[in-house]
């Protein structure tokens, strides 16, 4: 859900009850053109957040039909942007044969830090090939925030002569953030373990933010 297509002609992406990228259908499929048709056909990823992250890593299966008996020629690419229209080339290969199925990873490291789009393209004689396919796109990467910490303090704070009577707490989480899990105990090696402590859920009576 959520990918788009820059189409030229009958040259363009749609779902493919097929396996023939060597994975399981449905598959994407992305058809020639008439010949003498040229251009770029992309098919678009979602926004991905990649704010705090270096790059964005690109899985997937895939497969080209080439019309070997045509004197066209086209090149394949993996694409970003940062905004879906303008497009920074980071994987270009010009097949002169049939590419077999197989699984690919490629690193994709422009326009990252905020909103990242990645296309597929093929660019160049669209009719000189017979078909794209392409199967279980993933897209992972890595958090340039620190790992969390343990945090703690003692209550009463040294000093003070009587213990707080409530405590609001809220924090930001970095993006990829599954779960934040709170606690405390009267034992500060256990708060600095994570360990033996009491959740902090359990005994909330105000409210947090995140």
């Amino acid at each position: 859900d959520g990918w788009t297509q820059d189409a030229v002609d009958v040259a363009t992406w749609r779902e493919e009850n097929s396996a023939l990228a060597g994975g399981s259908a449905p598959e994407m499929f992305c058809d020639y053109a008439y010949a003498g048709t040229s251009g770029t056909v992309r098919l678009i990823s979602p926004p991905l957040l990649t704010t705090g992250t270096p790059y964005v890593r690109v899985d997937f299966r895939h497969r080209l039909d080439v019309d070997e008996g045509s004197d066209g020629r086209f090149r394949m690419k993996l694409q970003s942007s940062h905004d879906g229209t303008n497009w920074t080339d980071e994987v270009v290969t010009e097949p002169r044969a049939d590419v077999a199925p197989t699984n690919v990873s490629y690193t994709v490291v422009n326009n990252v830090g905020g909103t990242t789009y990645v296309a597929f393209a093929l660019s160049g004689d669209l009719w000189a090939y017979d078909g794209w396919y392409v199967d279980d796109v993933t897209f992972s990467s890595e958090s340039t925030f620190p790992p969390p910490q343990p945090c703690y303090a003692p209550s009463p704070w040294d000093g003070a002569l009587t213990e707080l009577a409530s405590v609001q707490l809220s924090w930001s989480n970095a993006p990829g953030t599954v779960s934040v899990d709170l606690y405390f105990s009267d034992d500060e090696a256990q708060v600095r373990s994570l360990d033996g402590g009491v959740r902090l859920e359990d005994h909330v009576t105000g409210t947090t933010t995140d």
